[in-house]
């Protein structure tokens, strides 16, 4: 059976037994249903916190300019992106961990290092100093506390930043994030970022038929935010480590991801199995688009800032005993073989978070 097959087709006996029979028998159901974004409306809406949004490489405040209007229109009070960065020699490093030591290495050595096996962590000192320079905004407008959604590669800094300040945001959407897990190395993944353009631009699926809706322009990425310095500290990052440590500290922010079924820089299954616990995040919602909200009305609104009100339903970060499984949505149509193997993947992080989460 095809991926794309409607979800209305039935699982072969097969298909029903290549996965554990908790994902078939107790899952099916939670699998099939939409909750309604609406109903994640609560009294607390009144007390929004201002929200960041930034949208990944090239998106600036003006690039922000169409979902500012959006964000605005729906109530929210919108704070300005960075400016694009000027990229120099420094932003060209990394920092990687392996065991207990960490070492300050070039770009060239960590095309060579950053996949290995026994790398822990690996950052980018361009989206290190973005980080800072995201802090410093913050503070310097005298925002004491933000929601943030970070958008694709743009998660890095954002994840970063968290990491240093964790009291400066409240609930932040992760929205197809690129490099929170292991990614494939430089070689592997180029050809994907190629297919994901045209995907986005001629793929007939749910809500990818039609541009009428858009409410954001396809123009060019400003001069200057592209290169083999941006592209390496997404390509050679690695911040699940990062985000296992954020949500064990003090003050951890709500975190939902969104991530699409035909996203080639992070798919459902590639998060799920690069993931140290299903306390790492509190929500996860799977769509069935590619890679980015690409100026689809309906995949902010439902997808991106329903996550978002969802967690500002939540009292506090970490603290849902529930499996990851029972803390998903799915978000279009998702065929139910897919929908299998992405509920068998987080069921696999389930497992292994157990340890962790009962302290053992």
């Amino acid at each position: 059976m095809s991926e794309e097959e409607p979800d209305s087709q039935e699982l072969s006996p097969e298909e029903q037994t290549s996965t554990t029979d908790y994902a078939v028998l107790l899952r099916q159901a939670q699998a099939e249903s939409l909750v309604d974004p609406s109903a994640a409306q609560t009294e607390r809406t009144t007390a929004r916190r201002p929200l960041y949004f930034a949208g990944g490489v090239g998106y600036d405040n003006e690039r922000n300019e169409g979902v500012a209007a959006q964000l605005n229109e729906l109530g929210y009070e919108t704070v300005a992106a960075l400016p694009n960065p000027e990229i120099t020699s420094e932003d060209k490093g990394f920092k990687v961990t392996i065991g207990d030591e960490t070492l300050d290495i070039s770009r060239r050595e960590a095309y060579r290092v950053a996949h290995q096996p026994e790398v822990t962590d690996s950052i980018s000192n361009l989206q290190s100093r973005r980080a800072d320079e995201l802090i410093a905004m913050l503070e310097h407008e005298g925002h004491d506390k933000v929601d943030a959604v970070f958008q694709s590669a743009d998660a890095l800094y954002g994840l970063l930043a968290m990491s240093r300040r964790p009291d400066l945001f409240e609930n932040v959407v992760f929205a197809y994030p690129a490099g929170l897990v292991r990614q494939p190395s430089i070689i592997q993944s180029a050809p994907g970022v190629v297919a994901a353009e045209l995907m986005v631009r001629g793929k007939p699926r749910h809500r990818l038929a039609s541009w009428r809706d858009n409410f954001e322009g396809r123009g060019h990425r400003p001069e200057g935010t592209g290169g083999f310095t941006t592209v390496s500290s997404v390509g050679l990052s690695q911040h699940n480590n990062l985000l296992h440590q954020v949500r064990q500290g003090e003050n951890a922010p709500k975190i939902a991801v969104v991530v699409g079924t035909d996203d080639v820089m992070i798919s459902p299954e590639g998060f799920f199995n690069g993931a140290i616990s299903s306390g790492d995040v509190d929500l996860v919602r799977v769509t069935n688009t590619t890679h980015g909200i690409n100026g689809r009305s309906e995949v902010l609104k439902e997808d991106v800032l329903g996550s978002l009100e969802r967690l500002r339903a939540i009292d506090t970060a970490g603290f849902d005993p529930r499996p990851i499984v029972d803390r998903m949505e799915f978000s279009g149509k998702v065929s139910k073989k897919r929908k299998t193997r992405i509920l068998d993947a987080a069921i696999r992080l389930d497992e292994r978070s157990k340890p962790a989460i009962n302290g053992e």
